[in-house]
């Protein structure tokens, strides 16, 4: 249960980086708007990369334990 609280403070972290970091890019009016997407598509990619990386380690456990359980 600590792991999974854990990670899901960690996920809210990056929930609420991600946040200021789209109002600070709108806010912004001196940086190109290319620029701007690209700083919110990278720092929301991390969310969603880690996200996928717990997905993946959860099922490479549940596997482990099936196949032991055998």
């Amino acid at each position: 249960m600590d792991n999974k609280r854990k990670s899901n403070e960690i996920l809210e972290q990056m929930l609420e980086l991600s946040e200021r970091v789209i109002k600070y890019t709108e806010q912004q009016r001196n940086i190109p708007r290319s620029v701007g997407d690209q700083l919110i598509r990278s720092i929301t990619a991390i969310g969603a990369n880690y996200a996928e990386a717990q997905d993946a380690s959860s099922k490479k456990v549940e596997k482990l334990v099936l196949v032991k359980g055998k």
